[in-house]
């Protein structure tokens, strides 16, 4: 067993001429809480799908735990939660009968945690899924994935429609789940206040490939933007590391980078005869400037 609960190796996954995932090289910690970012048609959900086993990659391997998710026996199954972003359950049916049903399903199920859950959302057990609003929906949806006591949980977009109470709640039972079970999370989420919130690993993927994925202590302290200042002649000269933004003007270079070595940087310019200062970024900067066009 490695280290990784969840794994893309080389992932490719296309719809007709459309790619929606390009050698994707994924990989999420045991235990630990992944925010996986990306702009609209970024390729998330295609990921979320190919990893709760419902769809298969045309090229590469998907791995949960090791195995191969489109595989799973009903062992293995339960103990992968996934919550989509398009809710689909059946909407002639209670939340107490679901509950009542998935428990007889699985071994494990926490029948408790989930009616618990449900009245501190205050969403009734009793009233039909079609009679709920949206939000009210992926609630129950994101319940009826917790209770099944998951060792991995899969969320896209898990927060859409819901209030900042509901989100809370919720974002609470996700690192409660995440610190006492040791369950590892993937959240994929536009709202990113949440992901500061509970992560502790961030990947940002832009047109189905991944451009970086580190801990977000680790992005926030060496991704940096970084104010270039010094003659003409003197900048020609510079060279500057890779960058994810660069602009270039007479007398100054502006760039968003990652600092791994600043004192390195720092040595050169002074050799250069330039000066330079680095300012750090807020994830929301970081995020637009990695996943941009």
């Amino acid at each position: 067993m490695n280290d990784y609960a969840v794994e893309t190796i080389q992932v490719d996954r296309y719809f007709a001429k459309v790619v929606a995932v390009r050698d994707l090289n994924l990989r999420v910690p045991r235990g630990s809480l992944c925010g996986l970012l990306g702009r609209n048609a970024a390729g998330k959900s295609t990921v979320m799908r190919m990893l709760a086993g419902l769809i298969k990659p045309h090229c590469g391997r998907v791995l949960v735990h090791g195995g191969d998710p489109f595989i799973f026996n009903a062992e293995q199954r339960a103990a992968l939660g996934y919550v989509p972003e398009r809710i689909v359950l059946p909407l002639f049916l209670t939340a107490e009968k679901l509950i009542k049903f998935f428990a007889r399903l699985q071994v494990n199920y926490d029948s408790t945690q989930a009616t618990g859950l449900l009245a501190k959302l205050e969403i009734n057990p009793r009233r039909k899924i079609g009679e709920l609003s949206l939000g009210q929906q992926k609630i129950v949806s994101f319940v009826l994935a917790v209770a099944q006591r998951p060792t991995v949980l899969l969320l896209d977009e898990p927060s859409a429609n819901l209030d900042a109470v509901a989100r809370r709640i919720m974002l609470d039972a996700v690192l409660e789940l995440a610190r006492e079970q040791g369950t590892t999370v993937l959240l994929s989420t536009h709202i990113l206040s949440d992901i500061e919130r509970v992560a502790d690993q961030i990947a940002i993927i832009a047109h189905g490939t991944l451009k970086i994925a580190d801990s977000l202590d680790r992005l926030k302290e060496t991704i940096k933007r970084v104010r270039i200042v010094g003659p003409h002649e003197a900048l020609a000269g510079v060279v500057v590391p890779a960058s994810f933004s660069l602009r270039r003007a007479e007398t100054e270079i502006e760039a968003v980078m990652s600092l791994d070595n600043e004192e390195a940087l720092a040595q050169s310019l002074r050799a250069a005869g330039c000066s330079y200062e680095a300012n750090p970024l807020s994830l929301e900067d970081i995020f637009v400037e990695v996943a941009g066009p």
